[in-house]
């Protein structure tokens, strides 16, 4: 009788295939698992086909792969479908299948490199990025703010051309708002403004909506810059090198135009890189930015550091502005006398 050895029914699924049991159950489970799993691995090699992004490009042909290998040896094991002699073959594919499928999703930052290459910003993506710039983006309430964010120093505009700016804020207080003034500002006088933060933070969330803000944008998620859309560019936040070379490129870029940058911020990368690597960076930055035509703003959170390391970046600029909760304060301007501006 089929189905029963010695007494013992055989419970299997080949046998409960064998008439009369009922539906082609192999069949059935193996379609099943290959609808599950075809349009992941149609997902990842479509992106495969489609980024511009060599790590993404390859990240996913390796997950799509090892979901493949995976799934078609567990789908053997569970069916029976191949002779059991050949069980030491496709046994261990399962598990390599899933070390594929963590390597491509894991993949450690060395391997990243070497696969990708050194990466430097070349002029043609920077300018690329930052020469779409159109004054017809900027909304008419705008154009009649050239001061928005120097009058509060009681300063003009030209008189604010060329600052390289600490700015401390309390993270409670709505300091953003100044912020938003200054690329107010930079817009309604037909300039260029660029922003380094963290894609989701709040400088990003607050500005984001002006198209003729770029924004290059700080993640652990990319180690190579990768253009995100047309007013945002993903950089490695741990690389300072790069961010160097953003600075200079843009500069060459635009070599007869003014430039407003706001770096958010001086102690994300403090956390990020530790203080002595930070402090080196800001000697070159500051250095790199010496242009007249070139005013910056380098945020710090002043409840987030002890007083040697607020002391030492102090030390780097001559013009340091406050904002808590009472707003805006003076720390110290340089050399142009301050003024009554009209407004």
């Amino acid at each position: 009788m089929e189905g029963v050895i010695g007494g013992t029914t055989e419970f299997t699924f080949t046998s409960m295939y064998k008439k009369p049991h009922g539906p082609p159950l192999v069949e059935t489970m193996l379609a099943s698992m290959a609808v599950m799993a075809v349009y992941p691995i149609y997902l990842f090699f479509r992106v495969a086909k489609n980024t511009k992004d060599r790590i993404i490009k390859i990240k996913s042909l390796i997950i799509g792969t090892g979901i493949i290998i995976g799934t078609t040896a567990y789908a053997i094991e569970m069916t029976d479908a191949i002779a059991y002699q050949y069980m030491p073959i496709y046994r261990p594919m399962i598990l390599v299948g899933t070390v594929i499928v963590f390597f491509g999703y894991l993949m450690p930052r060395q391997i990243e490199r070497i696969i990708a290459g050194h990466a430097a910003v070349s002029e043609e993506l920077v300018r690329s990025f930052v020469e779409e710039f159109f004054v017809y983006l900027v909304a008419p309430t705008e154009r009649t703010q050239p001061n928005a964010f120097s009058k509060t120093l009681r300063l003009d505009h030209q008189q604010m051309v060329g600052r390289k700016i600490l700015f401390e804020f309390e993270p409670a207080s709505q300091y953003e708002t100044t912020i938003k003034d200054f690329a107010t500002e930079a817009l309604a006088n037909a300039e260029l403004t660029i922003i380094f933060t963290r894609r989701g933070s709040a400088m990003h969330s607050y500005l984001r909506e002006h198209k003729a803000v770029k924004f290059f944008c700080l993640t652990q998620q990319v180690s190579v810059p990768t253009e995100f859309s047309e007013n945002e560019m993903l950089l490695p936040a741990n690389d300072t090198s790069l961010m160097l070379d953003v600075f200079d490129k843009t500069l060459k870029a635009h070599p007869e135009s003014n430039i407003n940058v706001v770096f958010d911020s001086l102690s994300d990368l403090v956390l990020s890189i530790d203080f002595e690597r930070t402090y080196r960076f800001m000697r070159y930055a500051i250095e790199m930015l010496a242009s007249t035509r070139t005013t910056v703003l380098f945020l710090l959170n002043q409840t987030a550091h002890d007083s040697k390391v607020e002391s030492s970046l102090r030390g780097l600029f001559s013009n340091q502005i406050f904002f808590g909760k009472g707003g805006i304060q003076i720390v110290k301007l340089s050399k142009i006398e301050v003024g009554k501006v009209e407004t």
